[in-house]
């Protein structure tokens, strides 16, 4: 993702400073160094080194280059075009101070000089104190970073040459970008002017979906395609409905195989087909002039990605949603070369080799206006594709390709395979790269069909060009990350969207593979000027990032006795509910408190004090069991009678203090504004371990499912208790919650009323700086009574619905 940046107001033109002549000394300019900007003094004859040092003296300058950092480490640029940084403008605002750097950054703008040849006279020929002429960057190319290139390129030559990307400007990704990594290679919807390959793979693609007619049950799983055995193909309800209703576009897609001599379909293929025809095609026009790109990706995934990929029995893929990859590609900037960020991609939805984490399948559904992501995601499909190959057996005759698919605002697919052509190599030492492009109008129910074909065996060979990876090679991809780890690094893109009521997300948690590719230390998307402004009128600054989290921060204030937590999010939705739960004052609303949001261009930074730990780490649990239980119950039925399901309960998301008090409900980054207890939805959403049943099978009732989480959760913290009453009665409330029938599962607040008279007002076993616990009470009395209930309540615990 690019960067976050305040709101850009235009500033009222400013009367020009009086223009130095370059025989008069000494002048004084800007100069940007690194990503800040400091005016100075200098002598026209002095040379850059000399400059450097003066720099180095000057007491609000030198605070912006760091103390390891000489003339030798740093990299010395002259703009060609002096760059307007004038005093009155930089009060306008950070919109004017963000383009003025954006101009100091553009390749086209760098001219990179020695510092020792190099004179302040040479910079310009004449020279005003509101503009800046020079840039230094103190960090980029230090020695400690140039070792780390070398390392990457003497131990790992063939992999990081395939993963280098070359842009123009690393703020940001373009068409132009695309071409340029071609190397010679082309972007076109005319197959016949590519190689062979090309066709080889869109004739593949458009295959019919073959069925036997005598032979349609149990799926048994090959390496390259599903079988289907054991009944009769009329016996399938699918089948049938499926055929008799839609037969135009059945006969479209599905050919029988009177011979039984082909591969066959699934059962679950059928039932993909119909509820596409049923559902999707009912609802396009609606998702197509919807706002929301996360309900365009809910439904384009769930029915055309996941259908083909999630729901198979392959072991050699495996399908990912929201995801980073397992590895980084290598970004320079072009001017100087060779001077590279590391950049870890995220895509919305992916499919990857289980065995070595590359992608197969990528896929990008538009965020705005703007089309970046289409570019990124198609610079990052060259480095794959380019890797794709280095990784095959050198036995095998395969050529590896990659899928692109890139979903706009009115629901068209444009579909992209890209893989690496035969040609002589480049002067950068790549072979060329190709792109056919073909696109799908999805709001077309001839062209929805024909996509799902080709999503379908477009499974099939990913399976099978699965297999020819080589298994000796499959830890390359991890291991070059260690050798990354100096390189600075690019943000990662957050592919969360702007959303609606039904947005779906995938899986949250991170894979323990993928937590542990991102530098801890790495500020990511923290870097940005509106992000570090807000730090700055906060009077914090970022101690360290949550691993595995990239818009996840730890803050401490300058003085170092406070802590917190600085989170960005691109998506309204999660703002909108937090900002809608916290506004309601009630002792019975757990949602952590003391948030504060700080809009900007791109999402919201949301800043949250420290208000605990994980459910599971509270001390004494034994002792503090049933009251931290009670605050758990309570704080997801205030969620619901609100009409707010969270989606995504789990001890980590449940925080409270150490020593035990009050417990907090945190990331509503998956939570649903839900129109009652019988709305329904679709999708796959929530953290592994702790998602219903029903949720798993891509239709659930948002609150019926926060109900089985919440006993999943419950069950979690009963886990390291002793055995007692409190800790029986809680198993079973937790078991009942968890039942595979959502519909006969209690309702929360018919639990809550149930575990009430056990507290006999406020009387609840806990710590004593417990908002439940009543120091007045005496104890003895209170601990008989609870028990006696407690046991009473185990033995007829019966809830009703």
């Amino acid at each position: 993702m690019s960067t976050g940046s305040l709101p850009v107001k235009r500033a009222a033109p400013t009367r020009s400073s009086p223009v130095i002549d370059a025989t008069s000394v000494p002048v004084k300019f800007y100069v940007l160094l690194g990503k800040n900007l400091a005016r100075a003094s200098f002598n026209l004859d002095e040379n850059l080194v000399e400059s450097f040092a003066r720099i180095r003296e000057d007491p609000i300058a030198s605070r912006f280059i760091p103390a390891k950092a000489t003339s030798s480490n740093c990299i010395f640029y002259k703009l060609k075009t002096p760059v307007l940084f004038a005093q009155r403008e930089l009060k306008a605002g950070d919109a004017f101070l963000r383009q003025a750097k954006q101009k100091c950054e553009e390749v086209g703008n760098r001219l990179h000089v020695e510092p020792v040849t190099t004179t302040v006279r040479t910079l310009a020929k004449q020279f005003s104190r509101d503009h800046a002429y020079l840039v230094i960057e103190p960090s980029d190319s230090s020695l400690e970073l140039i070792n780390a290139t070398k390392n990457l390129s003497e131990n790992h030559a063939t992999l990081f040459k395939c993963l280098q990307v070359t842009v123009k400007r690393l703020a940001g990704w373009t068409p132009t970008d695309v071409q340029d990594n071609l190397k010679g290679g082309t972007v076109t919807v005319d197959i016949t002017v590519l190689p062979p390959e090309f066709g080889e793979i869109r004739d593949a693609l458009a295959q019919p979906r073959w069925y036997k007619v005598h032979n349609l049950g149990v799926v048994v799983f090959s390496t390259l395609t599903w079988i289907i055995q054991a009944s009769d193909v009329k016996d399938n309800q699918d089948f049938r409905v499926a055929r008799k209703r839609y037969k135009t576009q059945f006969e479209r897609v599905f050919t029988p195989d009177e011979t039984n001599s082909r591969t066959s379909v699934s059962s679950r293929e059928f039932a993909a087909f119909y509820n596409l025809l049923r559902g999707f095609n009912s609802d396009v026009l609606n998702v197509a002039g919807d706002t929301s790109s996360s309900l365009k990706a809910s439904n384009f995934t769930i029915h055309f990605v996941q259908a083909p990929f999630f729901s198979s029995p392959s072991r050699s893929y495996l399908y990912k949603q929201d995801k980073s990859w397992s590895f980084p590609i290598f970004v320079d900037a072009a001017n100087p070369p060779n001077t590279f960020r590391k950049f870890t991609p995220r895509s919305d939805c992916m499919v990857v080799s289980s065995q070595c984490g590359i992608p197969f399948v990528i896929c990008e559904v538009i965020s705005d206006k703007r089309e970046s992501d289409r570019s990124r995601m198609l610079v990052q499909a060259i480095a794959l594709a380019r890797t794709g190959q280095h990784l095959l057996r050198s036995s095998s005759k395969k050529t590896f390709f990659v899928v692109a698919l890139y979903v706009d605002a009115d629901m068209v697919v444009y579909q992209y395979i890209v893989l690496q052509t035969e040609g002589d190599n480049t002067a950068s030492g790549h072979k060329p790269v190709s792109i056919h492009q073909k696109k799908f109008d999805l709001r077309e129910v001839d062209e929805q069909v024909d996509f799902l074909r080709e999503m379908y065996n477009l499974a099939t060979h990913v399976a099978a060009l699965s297999g020819e990876l080589d298994l000796a090679k499959q830890e390359c991809l991890h291991g070059i990350h260690d050798a990354a780890s100096k390189l600075k690094s690019l943000s990662t893109k957050g592919q969360t969207k702007t959303t609606g009521n039904t947005t779906i997300h995938s899986i949250t948690e991170e894979p323990a593979r993928t937590r542990g590719l991102r530098d801890e230390d790495d500020p990511g998307v923290f870097e940005a000027e509106a992000i570090q402004s807000i730090l700055h009128q906060m009077h914090y600054e970022i101690e360290s990032m949550v691993c595995g989290h990239p818009h996840l921060a730890v803050i401490v204030s300058k003085t170092g006795d406070r802590h917190g937590y600085l989170k960005f999010v691109e998506q309204e939705r999660e703002v909108e509910i937090l900002q809608y739960l916290t506004g309601i004052q009630s002792s019975s609303n757990h949602t952590i408190s003391g948030v504060q949001f700080w809009p900007v261009e791109e999402g919201t930074v949301i800043s949250m004090p420290v208000a605990g730990g994980w459910l599971t780490s509270l001390k004494n649990r034994n002792e503090q069991l049933w009251s931290v239980a009670l605050q758990l119950v309570e704080a997801v039925v205030f969620m619901h009678e609100h009409n707010v399901a969270h989606m995504d309960l789990k001890p980590g998301n449940v925080i409270i203090p150490p020593e035990g008090g009050r417990l907090s409900i945190i990331d509503f980054s998956v939570s649903i504004r839900v129109r009652g207890p019988d709305a329904t939805y679709r999708g796959v959403v929530g953290t592994e371990d702790y998602i219903a049943p029903e949720v798993r099978e891509g239709q659930y009732k948002p609150m019926l499912a926060d109900l089985w989480s919440c006993g999943r959760t419950l069950e979690e913290l009963c886990a390291g208790c002793h055995p007692s009453v409190d800790r029986t009665t809680l198993l079973q409330i937790s078991r009942q919650l968890m039942d595979p029938d959502p519909e006969a599962r209690p309702k929360m607040s018919t639990v809550l009323e149930r575990m009430a008279p056990t507290r006999r007002g406020d009387c609840v076993i806990g710590s004593p700086n417990s908002t439940y616990t009543c120091a007045r009470a005496p104890s003895v009395i209170n601990k008989g009574m609870r028990y006696l209930q407690r046991v009473c309540l185990s033995n007829s615990f019966k809830l009703s619905k």
